[in-house]
């Protein structure tokens, strides 16, 4: 760079040099390397993630269920006790033993706990066997929930547990507790 001074004043002024300096070359985007190190980084990551998050998926749908289950059980256990007790505070036909399971559904509002839980792609439906509630799939498709059915947790259904659900309709199955057999007593 030159300077070049004015005689009568003294501001400097700077003149570029016209001859270009030295070219840099400068490394501009990735190496076909690097991108496929990068690639298989991302492959090896996702081969753990996947299974990881497959897992957990499937825990907490099963998680769920269980919930839901229990939910339902004390909702039937309860109905039951005031069959038992003959209160018809909450049950109005409880003194008559006649409580629909659509009574105890409405009463306990059920309706969202009472819906079959789909587990990649097999839908589990709740049941009834001896007082304990279970979501299950029909793995034979007999339209019969026993032993040779699995619950959402992978264990064997106990034999003849009764549907709540009524797969060919899509709705509620609807009938008296007292079918559901939820207590030891006799009636």
């Amino acid at each position: 760079m030159k300077e070049k001074r004015t005689p009568n004043s003294r501001i400097s002024v700077r003149f570029k040099s016209l001859v270009p300096a030295k070219k840099i070359k400068s490394k501009k985007g990735f190496t076909l390397v690097e991108l496929v190190v990068v690639i298989a980084i991302l492959a090896i990551l996702s081969a753990i993630a996947i299974p990881v998050v497959a897992a957990t998926t499937r825990s907490s749908v099963v998680s769920k269920a269980k919930t839901n289950a229990n939910t339902i059980e004390y909702a039937f256990k309860e109905a039951d006790a005031a069959v038992a007790n003959g209160d018809d505070t909450k049950y109005a036909n409880a003194s008559a033993n006649n409580i629909k399971i659509s009574e105890v559904v409405e009463a306990n509002n059920l309706y969202a706990v009472l819906e079959p839980e789909n587990l990649f792609g097999t839908l589990y439906y709740p049941v009834v066997c001896n007082g304990k509630v279970y979501f299950a799939a029909d793995s034979n498709g007999d339209g019969i929930y026993n032993a040779s059915d699995k619950s959402i947790d992978g264990k064997n259904l106990p034999d003849n547990a009764v549907a709540l659900y009524d797969k060919a309709n899509n709705c509620l199955a609807d009938g008296n507790i007292t079918t559901l057999n939820l207590s030891s007593r006799k009636n």
